[in-house]
């Protein structure tokens, strides 16, 4: 596609954690994602503009067929038979739909006018111009599982009635673009993953916490003693989610580098502990 068209960036959350932690069954999981993305590509005619790592850069000849093709890919990961090692445990609604399964991978997608180059070594089409970085900045923007989109891109897809769902998601400081206004979509049947992204809660040491119908207790916050150093870590620390009628097991939860964010199990339950540096 030339001109005016729709790029599509693609992540997979936490891959490298998972690499280290897991990094045969990895390279069979990355296989699986691979092939996910290749299939939605060929079934919506997107053109696969290069990969890096995990990371796909995708372009399309308009909004719809690339939102299309990020539906079906986020529908289809769910539907994969995963290994085991990579432990990110199948969630499913009251109603049976297979929620999360497997790896989650963010995307994002922005429409406008990019400048179309010939890569001289490789022969392959590229892309450069503020679309790109607009949509590589969009995709760092999205709640894992979904799909983030510009207002320009929401526009585009106005009057289409498609099965899928849009959210707002507020603005963002994107790097050298500025506050952008984004919003979240996701195909219908996995709509309730924008719920998960609204499960924000400060706590205390010890705190139970209710948000949104997910409710968790965090325990163990500890503090290191054996450190010179007052950074607090975590002994034992874990989260029992409970989401509608689906009970989550009870995992450990992992602590980012300023020892304030905790994530559960790469969905958007996160708990922010503001008394971290107290003793």
């Amino acid at each position: 596609p030339q001109g005016d068209i729709a790029l599509v960036f693609t992540d997979i959350v936490s891959s490298t954690s998972l690499w280290a932690k897991a990094p045969i069954e990895m390279d069979t999981a990355l296989e699986l994602h691979n092939t996910v993305m290749r299939e939605a590509c060929a079934a919506f005619d997107g053109y696969e503009v290069k990969t890096i790592g995990d990371a796909f850069m995708v372009a399309f000849t308009s909004s719809v067929p690339a939102l299309k093709f990020c539906c079906k890919v986020q529908t289809d990961l769910a539907q994969q038979v995963w290994p085991e090692a990579i432990e990110l445990p199948p969630i499913s609604t009251a109603k049976d739909i297979l929620l999360w399964n497997g790896i989650r991978v963010r995307m994002g997608c922005h429409h406008g006018e990019a400048v179309l180059e010939e890569n001289p070594l490789t022969g392959r089409s590229d892309y450069r111009g503020t679309v790109v970085n607009t949509a590589s900045r969009v995709e760092s923007k999205a709640m894992p599982g979904t799909i983030c989109i510009t207002d320009t891109t929401k526009t585009a897809i106005e009057g289409h009635s498609e099965p899928w769902v849009v959210k707002d998601h507020g603005k963002h400081d994107l790097k050298g673009l500025g506050d952008v206004h984004l919003s979240l979509l996701i195909t219908t049947t996995l709509s309730e993953r924008l719920e998960w992204s609204d499960a924000t809660v400060k706590i205390h040491r010890g705190d139970s916490y209710t948000s949104g119908g997910t409710q968790g207790t965090v325990d163990s916050l500890e503090k290191n003693k054996k450190r010179k150093s007052h950074t607090n870590t975590v002994k034992k620390t874990k989260l029992n989610v409970v989401k509608g009628d689906v009970t989550v097991a009870t995992v450990g939860l992992m602590k980012d580098k300023q020892n304030m964010l905790f994530e559960y199990c790469n969905i958007m339950v996160r708990v922010v502990s503001d008394s971290a540096n107290q003793t």
